[in-house]
């Protein structure tokens, strides 16, 4: 827990192996931060503000999330990569696979 909690800035998305960072940024907006607690919560700032609960996955492969905004519905990533000050999740969904990576 004490790895994935801090403030996140996007370093780079790729998309189905594409670089599309600069095209996301513009999305999502270029100050996005994503902020991570260790009380299972967590927010978000940018063109799409967002806040609600986090957990891990049982084996601790993946990082779910369930935003205020949508009630209900689980968003389930696979964490690629987690190190101090660096987290890479992957999400698929219509046959795209998304790889974003973030740095503290």
């Amino acid at each position: 827990k004490a790895r994935i909690t801090g403030d996140w800035k996007i370093e780079q998305v790729l998309s189905n192996g594409s670089d599309q960072t600069s095209a996301y940024n513009t999305f999502v907006g270029a100050s996005y931060v994503m902020s991570i607690k260790k009380d299972g919560t967590y927010s978000s700032t940018g063109n799409f503000s967002d806040n609600g609960t986090w957990k891990f996955s049982s084996d601790k492969t993946q990082i779910i999330t369930k935003s205020n905004s949508t009630g209900s519905t689980e968003n389930t990533s696979t964490i690629t990569k987690l190190k101090n000050k660096e987290l890479w999740i992957k999400e698929t969904s219509n046959g795209v696979t998304t790889e974003v990576h973030y740095k503290q």
